[in-house]
């Protein structure tokens, strides 16, 4: 009640002082629907949007980021009500605010074809739950399935958008921002699978996991090899940077300003045009080149399986806002699983790493047991024997170590490391592309032992296996005297 007091005087003040047609009233206006909105007050809220509209159209036409945005807010609340067609309805409103004038609604292919890509992934995951919420109701796997798609396009436009950045911050921002849409994608390729039993949809799952991990990382390493590609023209390598100079200069110009932001926009469109030229006359005349520099394909779910041994299973994991999920995979199949908060809680994760950073922490088993049952022991059931697992990490998962979970529950644990030779990969995609671009050599060099200065435990037999490893590499193994 005080917020949309505090709202109401807001709006009025300018109405005062600006009269009716000031454009600057239309952030008051939403601000009060959302207010509105979230006391259930759902026709109230529905009026105060219909006036921001009202507002933006007399004074930036029918077509403008503002309006895009506003029509995902009513998309919203429609959805509050389980106004299915109506929220859907708003939610192409938003994307024709959004369209340039210059460009037809059959061929918005592209996010360089709207005026605003960040409102534009707001409506298209707005789309997404509306789909997602009217399947719930319906239980028809066709709205299921429309949201999936839906999703896809979401994602679709985030690598587009990312790939025209240079930016790495601008990436990574990007990146954290997708998380929510990588999510909502898992989540209904999970639902998928579960109900009508067919494996696509656990391609599709794979896909989103890898990709919610892989792609900056793999761009990376990637670009860290161009340097043993030959036979680049320097002039071509100029021009190359001197377009990506020019976009990062106009990119920080977007930050923070809606000053000639049009202007911006349309130099930043033309910008990225010219560098997609360039990337095509590369592909044409150095594809050695090109295929490092731009091409970033995640692995697929057959090629995993042809990595694998028989005793060999990778585990891979997204730790999501409301679920967790892993998939198991194995040469002879594919287990997908939905963890919810009731089996396992990031403080049961954050209380283990605890347990291994501090040696006089009091060791509790049964949470070590619990862990390893849900996410290991249980995502491989069924599929066989498995002596070495590749585990692909998500989140706080990252940050403990598996070999140190138990196999049983009681006060003389039997520890993972004993039964399993476990490796890490941030994916199964840097996994691949780490075996493709590493250096071979013969040089070993070892130090021990090691200790961590009291932020973590000694690690105990290591001045023993640096020297067994120097002996078997015929190389050079150091004693630290400072331990």
């Amino acid at each position: 009640d005080e917020a949309i007091a505090l709202y109401q005087q807001s709006i009025d003040l300018f109405l005062k002082h600006f009269g009716n047609d000031f454009p600057g009233t239309n952030h008051s206006y939403r601000a009060m629907a959302k207010a509105l909105a979230q006391q259930g007050a759902y026709q109230r809220s529905i009026e105060y949007l219909q006036q921001t509209l009202d507002l933006l159209a007399r004074n930036f036409g029918n077509n403008h980021p503002f309006t895009g945005a506003t029509y995902q807010q009513l998309a919203s609340v429609h959805l509050k009500q389980h106004q299915f067609e109506a929220a859907l309805e708003a939610i192409e409103h938003g994307y024709s605010a959004l369209l340039k004038e210059s460009i037809e609604k059959e061929q918005a292919h592209s996010p360089d074809a709207y005026s605003d890509q960040q409102v534009l992934l707001d409506l298209v995951r707005e789309e997404a739950r509306i789909l997602e919420a009217k399947y719930h109701v319906s239980e028809d796997l066709a709205d299921l399935e429309l949201a999936l798609s839906t999703l896809r396009r979401a994602i679709d436009f985030i690598d587009q958008i990312r790939k025209g950045f240079i930016l790495d911050d601008s990436k990574l921002l990007l990146q954290e921002e997708a998380a929510a849409t990588f999510e909502q994608a898992i989540s209904a390729s999970f639902k998928l699978h579960v109900q009508t039993g067919e494996d696509k949809y656990l391609d599709d799952m794979f896909e989103f996991m890898e990709k919610s991990k892989a792609t900056l990382m793999a761009e990376t390493l990637q670009s860290n090899a161009l340097s043993n590609i030959q036979g680049i023209p320097d002039s071509v390598l100029v021009e190359e940077s001197s377009i990506k100079r020019k976009i990062s200069f106009v990119e920080s110009q977007l930050t923070g300003t809606d000053i000639n932001i049009d202007s911006i926009q349309n130099e930043l469109f033309i910008l990225r045009r010219l560098y997609d030229t360039l990337a095509e006359h590369i592909a044409e005349t150095y594809p050695k080149y090109y295929q490092l520099k731009y091409q970033v394909d995640t692995k697929k779910l057959d090629d995993v399986k042809l990595m694998l041994q028989p005793q060999q299973a990778v585990l891979t994991y997204f730790l999501g806002h409301d679920y967790w999920y892993v998939l198991a995979i194995a040469q002879n199949g594919i287990n997908a699983m939905q963890i919810d908060s009731a089996k396992i809680k990031e403080a049961d994760v954050i209380k283990f790493r605890e347990m291994l950073a501090d040696a006089q922490y009091r060791w509790n088993n049964q949470l070590a047991n619990r862990l390893f049952s849900t996410l290991v022991a249980d995502p491989l059931q069924g599929l066989g024997g498995f002596d070495r697992l590749i585990v692909v990490p998500d989140g706080l998962l990252g940050h403990i170590s598996f070999d140190a979970l138990t196999l049983n529950p009681s006060d003389k644990p039997i520890y993972a490391v004993t039964e399993y030779a476990i490796s890490y990969t941030p994916s199964v995609t840097m996994l691949g592309l780490s075996e493709t671009y590493q250096q071979t050599s013969n040089s070993y060099y070892g130090f021990a032992p090691v200790n961590y200065q009291n932020e973590l435990s000694s690690l105990l037999g290591s001045q023993q296996e640096v020297n067994m490893a120097a002996d078997l590499y015929n190389g050079k193994s150091y004693l630290s005297l400072i331990h």
